[in-house]
C-alpha cells in the first residue's frame, strides 16, 4: 500500500504571519494500482491544463485574485476557472483505481 498525504499550514487570523492550524489529508492506495492512478490522473491533467505534468494546486481557485493581482497569464485562469472539474476527474481517478 502506498500513502499519498499533504498538510498545510493556515493562520486563523489575517493579519498573523504564525500557523496555528495544520490540515493533513491524504489517501491510500493499493501499491499495484499506483501507476494507473498516475496515468488516469495525467489524463485529466492532459484535458484541463494541456499538460500532463503540470503541478495543480487544489485550492487554486482560492489564489484567483493574487494570479491577477501578479499579472497571471491566461492559463492559470483556464486552471482556475477548471478547478471544480479537474478535482471530480481526479477524485474519480482516485475512486476508480480503489475499485470501488
Amino acid at each position: 500500500m502506498l500513502v499519498y498525504a499533504d498538510s498545510s499550514q493556515l493562520a486563523a487570523i489575517d493579519d498573523t504571519y504564525v500557523p496555528n492550524i495544520i490540515v493533513v489529508g491524504g489517501f491510500a492506495v493499493r501499491r499495484d494500482q499506483s501507476d494507473a492512478l498516475n496515468d488516469r490522473i495525467r489524463e485529466v491533467k492532459a484535458v484541463y491544463a494541456r499538460d500532463r505534468f503540470v503541478p495543480i494546486k487544489w485550492n487554486i481557485r482560492d489564489f484567483r485574485d493574487v494570479i491577477e493581482e501578479r499579472g497571471g497569464d491566461d492559463f492559470y485562469r483556464e486552471v482556475a476557472d477548471s478547478s471544480a472539474d479537474i478535482r471530480s476527474g481526479m477524485l474519480e481517478a482516485l475512486r476508480v483505481s480503489d475499485g470501488i
